[in-house]
Parts: C-alpha cells; structure tokens; sequence
C-alpha cells in the first residue's frame, strides 16, 4: 500500500509538472537567415571530425546536400557561401547528432548563431538546413501578439493568421524591409515552426506565418500561440484630427518650378463626411481636374472632339472621395459619382449617334462600352496609385492621422507615402507639431523628406515635400549634381 502511495505522489508530481510547463507562456521570435550558411559549416565540419567517431566516420558536409548556385555548377563539391542546405532522410539522424555535438563541445558561436533542421516544404523527404542569426539587429526574441489563430492565405493554403501589437508591428517591418530577398525563420520556444521567404517589405498588424502541419498539430500550436497573447492598451494618438462634418478647409498647392517649365499650382478644398478612430472619408473639391493624357485625347480625329470636350467638362465638375483605412495608414481615393458619369456620357453619346455616323438603335448597342473606355482614358492619372501621383494631397493629407502615439519623439516606422521605411522625429512648436519623416533607403541615390506642421486642433497647416540627391551621391558621381530636385508645398488658405 505504501508503495502504491509512493507512485501516486510520483504520478501526480510529473501531471503537476506537465500542467505548469504547459500554463507556462509560450516565447514566440523572428529571426533572419543567415547567407552565409557554407562559411560556418566549413570550420565546424573540421572542429568535429576528432570528436564524432561514435557517430559516423563520414564528415558533416559529405552528409548534407545543397543547392547549386550559377557557380556551384562549375565545382559542385564546393558549395559557395550563399549555398542552400538540405539533408535527406536517411542522413538525417546523423547530421542531427552532430550538430547536437557541434553544439555541446562549443564549436561554433551558440550566441551568436542557431542551427536547425525542419522537413521541406517541397519535398517531405527532405529537411532543411537553417542557420539564424541571433545577434541580427533586426532580429525579434520576442514577438508579442494579441491573438493567434488557424485560417488560410488567399491562395488557398493553411497558414497561422496572427494579430501583432503595435511595437511588434514595426519591429517586424524593419525586419522585412532589411531582410528583403532572404528568409527569416519563426521560432516558437526556440523549436523551429515555420520559415518565410521575404520578397518585399511587409507593414500591417496582421501577418499570417505558413502551416505544414496537420489539423491536430496546428491546433496545438494555436493553443500554445494563444498563451503568448497580450492586451494592447487602446492607442492614445500623438494628436487627435479635429475634423468636423460639414467643415471646408481650403488648400493651395504649389509644385517647386522646374527649369523651362511653368510653375505648378491648384486649389483643393476638403469637406470631412465621415470621421471616426478607425476610418475617414473626406470629399476633396479641386479646382479643376487635368488629366495628363489629355493632349493626347485631343490628337482623335475631329468627330470625337465634341464627346471628348463632355467627358472632360463632366470630369472637372466631378469630387474625389478619399477613404483612409486608419489601421493601416492607406487612402483610396474614387470619382464620386462615377455611375452617373458613366450614364451621362452614354446617354449623350445615344443622343448624338448621327454625329459619329450612326443611328440611335446602333449606338446603344456600342454605348456602353464608349462610355466605359471614355471613363477609363481620362480618369487613369485619377485612380489607385496613379492619382496619388498626379494629386498627391488625395495621400498625404489624411494617412498621418492616428500614425503616432503619445511620447513618440524620434525613430524609425513605415510611412504609406514613401512606401518605405522613414527615420522621423517630432518637435513641439509654438503653433503646434512639427513631424519630419525622411527615407532611409542606403541602396538609393535620392532622399525624400516630408516635413509636416500641425496646428493644436490637430489639422494640417503646412506641408512640405522634398526629393534630392544625397550629397554622398553627387560626391561619388558629379552627374548626379546636375539631377534636378524636385518638391511641392501644401498650404491651408481656410
């Protein structure tokens, strides 16, 4: 009976055991690849050969394959630095009992660098070599989320959706911004759980991370994610707009005169109809819409100038509807209206057949599809992408709104505008803030600034857009000083 008693105690002192390693949070990291896999291999396949006879006479990279370079192909028994690794099942044991022995005897910086082997995802018979680097600038030990769960990308395939906080959130878009072209691998508890290949720098509060593993697994490792949650204080901006409905604030914007060219400006007003903590939706009034390829359109044989003097008078009678999704700092602007823009132009068309040769009967059949192309011609410098361009106030007006938070005074972060990251500071004035952002891009000869001025009921009052040259840059290459600046200046009139 004693004995009985004795194993009971001892039953219930591993459960114990077992309930607290499990309650215990879990650690969730992010850390980039290293691209020089072969150059730490190399010294550590020699430091183990006087060590691993009881494993296997055969050497560490005589067990391990990789992946050619252009290179590679001309000494394929010499991998090259950047060369990819992968072991195949029957190796596998191995190679892992070697790099546990790596590990154990020293032979290779463990604080600065992690080797692990996870299955491919391209071939289940063979597993992966990553090499990450711990001492990475950009490296995250600890990613901290808010929730976690099981979901699947847009193309179809299982992934992990995660919710970041807002610290982990720019932390993980510098990390993809310098880790661009390379993987970087995710770690839960310091195991391996997924690997990631980054192909453009990555700014959102919601990440999805790759799920090879299977329904009950996943789940598991949900549940474990779900340990790591945190509540995130609601965000207490640096400043909070002041946009009331039904207002008109009234600006001028005035592009730096470029040599041999007329100097640039137009008047926009913004009418606030929709404004909350999450999302805004302003009308914006220009003075008159220009589209860029309207030369061209009046180069069309003469019949059409008639229809193509309507499509454009209805343009400039036309407002822009700006929406500002606030979590993610991006404006889309539309053509209010544009189904009764459409619907004018069509009807005018059907009304005018005889102008173009044709009878009403055979113009209805053909006016839709007039009217369709018409809309798309001269709105093309006004949609997506392309009207941040040609008007940039439809951007950078709005995406600064909630952007900062109380007692940020300098640093770096993703801005929209630039698409890419900026090094900003703020400085108190007497009318207000004063927020410079200027892109850190090393790779790139030019340098954008924007420069914006807040007045203490949160509004723009100025603003001021700069794109030079880089003084190294024009030192390096005397043509580069003959590369003309370029900049604009928004100003509030009312």
């Amino acid at each position: 009976m004693k004995r009985f008693f004795l194993s009971l105690l001892s039953l219930v002192a591993v459960l114990q055991c077992a309930i607290a390693q499990s309650d215990k949070p879990a650690t969730l990291s992010v850390y980039p690849a290293s691209q020089n896999v072969a150059s730490l291999i190399r010294p550590i396949n020699k430091k183990l050969l006087p060590y691993q006879k009881h494993i296997t006479s055969k050497s560490l990279i005589d067990l391990l394959d990789f992946i050619s370079t252009e290179i590679d192909k001309a000494s394929p028994s010499s991998p090259t630095d950047d060369a990819l690794f992968y072991v195949s099942e029957q190796n596998i044991s191995m190679v892992q009992s070697l790099l546990n022995l790596a590990k154990e005897k020293g032979l290779y910086d463990t604080s600065h660098y992690q080797l692990l082997l996870s299955r491919s995802p391209l071939d289940k018979d063979l597993y992966d070599l990553h090499v990450i680097d711990l001492k990475s600038p950009v490296a995250i030990p600890t990613l901290s989320i808010t929730n976690a769960r099981c979901g699947k990308s847009s193309d179809g395939n299982p992934v992990f959706q995660l919710s970041l906080t807002r610290d982990a959130a720019i932390a993980f878009t510098k990390l993809t911004y310098q880790e661009v072209d390379n993987n970087i691998v995710v770690l839960l508890d310091g195991k391996f759980l997924a690997t990631m290949f980054v192909d453009s720098g990555v700014s959102t509060t919601e990440i999805e991370i790759p799920n090879e593993m299977g329904v009950v697994k996943a789940e598991e490792v949900v549940r474990r994610l779900k340990s790591t949650a945190v509540k995130e204080a609601p965000l207490k901006p640096l400043y909070r707009p002041q946009y009331v409905i039904g207002d008109t604030l009234t600006y001028r914007f005035t592009a730096r005169k470029e040599e041999g060219k007329q100097k640039e400006s137009h008047v926009f007003r913004f009418i606030p109809r929709l404004v909350n903590d999450k999302m805004t939706r302003i009308e914006c009034i220009e003075d008159t819409l220009h589209a860029a390829n309207e030369k061209e359109m009046r180069e069309y044989e003469e019949v059409f100038q008639k229809i193509i003097d309507y499509t454009y008078d209805r343009l400039r009678k036309s407002h822009i509807m700006i929406e500002t999704d606030l979590s993610t700092h991006t404006a889309v602007s539309t053509l209010i209206n544009s189904k009764t823009f459409l619907k004018e132009i069509e009807e005018y068309l059907i009304e005018n057949a005889a102008m173009f040769g044709a009878s009403k009967e055979e113009m209805q059949g053909a006016a839709k599809q007039m009217a369709e192309e018409l809309l798309k011609e001269v709105s093309a410098d006004f949609t997506g992408d392309n009207m941040a361009r040609r008007l940039p106030e439809l951007e950078v007006m709005t995406v600064m709104d909630y952007f900062f938070s109380e007692g940020q005074t300098q640093g770096t972060c993703y801005f929209p505008c630039a698409k890419n990251l900026v090094d900003y500071t703020i400085a108190q004035a007497n009318e207000g803030l004063v927020i410079t952002l200027k892109t850190k891009d090393k790779d790139s000869d030019t340098e954008e600034r924007y420069i914006y001025h807040i007045d203490k009921q949160g509004l723009i009052q100025r603003l001021e857009y700069q794109w030079i040259v880089k003084q190294e840059a024009t030192e390096k290459d005397k043509e580069m000083s003959d590369v003309e600046a370029y900049g604009y200046l928004i100003e509030r009139m009312s």
